[in-house]
């Protein structure tokens, strides 16, 4: 069996492979929380390794933390706002 990329994968599982890649596009796209597709994912394949590997990659980075603390700020106008004062501390 293969990914949508065409990578083989460990699994013979359909539906254990479709709960991982959503739980994949959820950590890439921080929507939602990827728990409920991983543990989906386990339980149509127990045996497969992935999904018991990959909640740890889950939590979101300092960075991705702070662009969720302002979701009213567009993301651009946040990272402007980084990098202009990562170029100019204040002493």
């Amino acid at each position: 069996m293969r990914d949508a990329r065409g990578n083989p994968v460990s699994t013979q599982s359909g539906a254990a492979l479709a709960a991982a890649e959503h739980a994949l596009w959820r950590m890439m796209s921080f929507c939602g929380t990827p728990l409920d597709d991983l543990a989906a994912a386990r339980a149509e394949d127990p045996q497969w390794l992935p999904p018991p590997l990959m909640p740890p990659a889950a939590k979101p980075s300092p960075a991705a933390r702070a662009c969720l603390a302002k979701p009213d700020t567009p993301l651009t106008e946040h990272w402007a706002a980084r990098f202009a004062a990562a170029a100019h501390p204040s002493t």
